[in-house]
């Protein structure tokens, strides 16, 4: 009986490996690709809100999330892409606040049009990062996560992503105070969206 359970359990292992390979083959398939996507009129408020959704099933009710939506921030792109990165940022920024005591896991999306730019800003309470890391964190492979909980590809598609749609992904980051993550992309005119 015990031997059957030892089966059982290294059984299980081997589907969770498998299944982690498989999802490390298709993010590398994905930071590869370098097609060009046919981008459509978005809202990025749309685009946060469903992304927002997904992640805060990883978070649960013990991180507050915070959305704080400008107006007219149309974008040209791809939703199911822009929200990945989305997904992938507030993910990260969940995880990062989970050593805070509770009342103060908080985790903030903040989007606003600037002239002809829009912006989206994921901050996070969270302990920061190292200024030695800062250069590194966008590197493929390259994770601050302990042990086998990150791939270090989440931030390198990232900003591959962000630039398949024309714009730029960066980071600022304070010890002991959090981080912020700014998207910034082209403008597209709601009128010319609708």
């Amino acid at each position: 009986k015990e031997c059957l359970e030892e089966m059982k359990q290294c059984l299980s292992d081997a589907k969770d490996g498998a299944t982690r390979i498989r999802d490390i083959a298709q993010d590398l398939r994905l930071l590869s690709r370098h097609d060009e996507p046919d981008l459509a009129p978005l809202n990025l408020n749309v685009v946060v809100e469903g992304a927002a959704r997904v992640a805060q099933l990883s978070m649960g009710k013990s991180v507050k999330l915070d959305l704080k939506l400008g107006e007219d921030v149309w974008v040209e792109g791809l939703e199911r892409r822009l929200s990945q990165i989305f997904v992938n940022l507030l993910v990260n920024a969940a995880q990062a606040v989970m050593e805070k005591e509770p009342e103060s896991r908080w985790v903030e999306v903040r989007t606003r049009k600037v002239s002809e730019r829009v912006f989206a800003e994921v901050s996070d309470g969270g302990p920061g990062i190292a200024p030695e890391l800062m250069r590194r964190i966008f590197e493929p492979f390259f994770t601050t996560k302990p042990g086998e909980e990150g791939t270090g590809l989440g931030l390198a598609i990232s900003r591959e992503i962000v630039e398949e749609h024309r714009g730029t992904l960066s980071v600022d980051s304070v010890l002991g105070e959090g981080t912020t993550f700014v998207i910034e992309l082209p403008s597209l005119q709601e009128s010319a969206a609708q």
